[in-house]
């Protein structure tokens, strides 16, 4: 009889540690993209809106090798071009000033005005990592961020 309590102790104890996981990550998931708008009582949601502007996904880690070049759009309205802040640890990225009018040539063209999405293009030079910080200028959705791998 104790050996069957303590499995099933046991048992119950797995269940609920599974079951807090779950829960812990259905509520990183929906928080971490600022799904609604309910603030502004805008229907659309970030998600929404970074796919309209063809992003890259906020946290992701990409691996580029020196001089590559990347275009970073994302919707002006909530991530601002003045609100870009990059750290350097080894590599560089510098924007390309002409880059912007490269933008969309594939029809989307209409989209990214629809959606204020702005496209900016930039250069890696060095060894090393770059993070890129976005400070969200509307409460209501997260920060966004890049991490970038330099190499040759």
């Amino acid at each position: 009889m104790g050996v069957m309590r303590k499995h099933l102790s046991l048992v119950v104890l797995i269940a609920i540690c599974v079951a807090g996981v779950v829960a812990l990550l259905g509520w990183t998931k929906n928080n971490a993209t600022g799904i609604q708008n309910t603030q502004s009582g805008d229907s659309s949601t970030l998600e929404q809106r970074l796919n309209a502007c063809e992003s890259i996904p906020s946290g992701s880690l990409l691996e580029v090798r020196e001089t590559s070049r990347v275009f970073i759009n994302l919707p002006e309205d909530v991530y601002p071009f003045q609100n870009r802040k990059f750290e350097f640890d080894g590599a560089q990225a510098g924007m390309i000033s002409n880059g912007e009018g490269l933008g969309p040539r594939n029809g989307s063209e209409l989209v990214f005005a629809a959606n204020n999405c702005a496209t900016h293009y930039y250069e890696f030079n060095g060894y090393g990592a770059v993070d890129l910080l976005v400070k969200s200028a509307k409460p209501e959705f997260p920060d966004y961020n890049l991490h970038f791998n330099v190499t040759n």
